[in-house]
């Protein structure tokens, strides 16, 4: 029986605001069909030392890279394509990187290549930055240049030992490659920096597709098990290729503490009863300690990250 209540685990805890996160459906920013620059808005930058070119805030409406209508998108998307290397298009925005264990989701699309064939990759990226820091990266890249009809989404991670492994990165199951053009895709990451490693990743196909997770054992951060590379401070998309015609959407991006369940920005008693009713459905979500199975021990995982994150 999977029901708990979470009366007990929950008894003392006050409110608290949810620290170092950035929730956005990008609604707020200034954006038209033919695109208006990131740069300046929410914070984003081009960072410095980089041949970059803008991320464009586009209207769903009549937008010139033809991607259809996110089912739980609102009117306004981000896209980069980068004219071609060694230019490329980049987004970034900095936050203090406080806690242990957080979670990012954003939803994506690669649009149909524009270029001419062969492509090249990469097609675009999320990632913490710097590059020296304890992070990772999600590249998506061609499963062939040859045709660029679908792509894989990879994940640029590390072994226990600090190796990283070998570009386009690691596939954590067959549902993260053969990805369709023009398609709206969810993806979520829970990461727990205390262990430096990724504890599952889910991708959800937005129409109609369930979603799929994975809790792969051996994914650490840049720098390993044992690595000393500092925190992260800031996150980046990144969209291009060495020739033109890549490009990549992103929208509804969330970062935030894996323990604010329902992404208010608080940690309170309404978080253990998001938490209760993900236990309860199932969802992949509530596996707090990534062993596969939801248990009380899920619950003690939860509170011991409330209280301490």
């Amino acid at each position: 029986m999977r029901r708990l209540s979470v009366t007990t685990f929950a008894c003392g805890f006050v409110a608290a605001a949810a620290n170092a996160q950035y929730i956005s459906d990008f609604e707020d920013l200034a954006s038209s069909a033919g695109g208006v620059p990131l740069t300046g808005q929410e914070m984003f930058y081009l960072p410095p030392d980089t041949d970059s070119v803008d991320f464009q805030a586009f209207r769903y409406a009549d937008n010139p890279l033809g991607l259809p209508l996110n089912p739980d998108g609102g009117r306004t998307f981000v896209s980069g394509a980068g004219p071609g290397g060694p230019v490329f298009a980049r987004a970034q925005r900095d936050f203090p990187f406080f806690g242990l264990l957080k979670r990012v989701s954003f939803d994506f699309a690669v649009p149909s290549y524009a270029g001419t064939l062969p492509a090249t990759d990469y097609i675009g990226s999320f990632s913490f930055q710097p590059a020296d820091s304890a992070q990772f990266i999600a590249l998506m890249s061609w499963m062939d240049l040859e045709t660029a009809e679908d792509f894989r989404l990879g994940f640029v991670v590390f072994d226990e030992d600090g190796n990283q492994v070998p570009l386009p990165g690691a596939v954590a199951s067959a549902a993260w490659e053969n990805l369709e053009t023009d398609t709206w895709y969810r993806v979520e990451i829970v990461g727990e920096w205390r262990e430096r490693r990724l504890r599952r990743v889910e991708i959800t196909e937005i129409a109609d597709g369930d979603p799929v997770s994975d809790t792969p054992d051996d994914w650490y951060v840049n720098g390993g098990a044992l690595g000393t590379n500092p925190l992260p401070s800031a996150l980046r998309f990144f969209g291009g290729g060495t020739a033109a015609g890549n490009a990549v959407a992103f929208d509804n991006f969330t970062f935030t503490c894996y323990v604010d369940c329902n992404g208010d920005a608080e940690r309170d008693i309404f978080d253990f009863l998001c938490f209760q009713n993900a236990f309860a459905a199932g969802d992949p979500y509530a596996d707090c300690d990534a062993d596969g199975e939801l248990t009380l021990f899920d619950f003690l995982c939860f509170q011991n990250f409330f209280v301490c994150d």
